[in-house]
């Protein structure tokens, strides 16, 4: 039985985190002046994550969550405030920005919006998939113009069937595998929960790719749910073309 392959986008075919690691810290930039007090000399990332996850793990859209939260919280934190005192104050107050702090947060979406680099092994898994007759849907949380944006931009276009803007729920999961109709469908990515368990319980194939970030809420034992686990997009779609070998024509 052949498979349909749904995929992740951020993290998954474009490094999204490397747009967030600049953004971020050009972020930090702007509340040492904000606040006349400077940061760690080195760690800077590391710094400016703590106080990114203490925010996202409270906030209920996680990663999503108004970044002008995150400018409230690094100046507590430069202050000495811990991430999670400054995260629940950050919360408390709200995320409407003074004005000095909205050119910076203009820099921020303009960075955080533009073109990721593509990730290893993801132009030779999309051909392979390609070759072998395997559609390829991207299924992303964040603007649909988005993904489709950076796929032309990387001409990728031609290498998927389509794409898809949506929550990553039990039922989403459970529509595209009705979708998928006497295809196997299989679930691509690189969270854990969201990705991975998420899709297994509504009966996909999983296929977990370890990437390097990682959200600090996510569950370890998240990654039992993967069907296989590997390091990139062409391992994966290597994966997929096993799995149909195996399985019973």
């Amino acid at each position: 039985m052949s498979s349909w392959i749904y995929t992740d986008a951020d993290n998954t075919l474009w490094d999204t985190d490397a747009l967030f690691a600049e953004a971020q810290l050009a972020l930090l930039e702007a509340a040492e002046q904000f606040c006349g007090l400077k940061g760690p000399a080195t760690g800077r990332l590391e710094f400016v994550r703590a106080f990114d996850q203490a925010i996202a793990v409270r906030h209920h859209q996680q990663l999503r969550y108004p970044p002008a939260l995150l400018v409230g919280a690094l100046c507590d934190g430069l202050k000495g405030v811990s991430p999670e005192v400054a995260a629940q104050r950050a919360l408390t107050e709200g995320a409407v920005p003074a004005n000095v702090e909205t050119e910076a947060l203009r820099g921020y979406s303009a960075v955080v919006s533009g073109i990721p680099p593509i990730l290893d092994g993801v132009e030779r898994g999309l051909r392979v998939a390609h070759e072998h007759g395997i559609p390829v849907y991207v299924i992303s949380e964040g603007p649909l113009d988005t993904v489709r944006t950076r796929l032309k931009a990387h001409d990728l276009e031609k290498l998927t069937t389509g794409a898809l803007s949506a929550q990553k729920t039990r039922d989403l999961y459970l529509r595209l595998k009705v979708r998928a109709e006497s295809h196997t469908a299989v679930m691509i990515g690189d969270q854990a929960d969201r990705d991975i368990r998420v899709a297994h319980e509504a009966g996909l194939r999983t296929i977990l790719i370890l990437g390097r970030f990682r959200p600090r809420w996510t569950n370890s034992t998240d990654t039992n749910y993967a069907d296989v686990v590997v390091h990139d997009f062409s391992q994966a779609v290597d994966a997929v073309i096993r799995l149909d070998a195996s399985s019973p024509a």
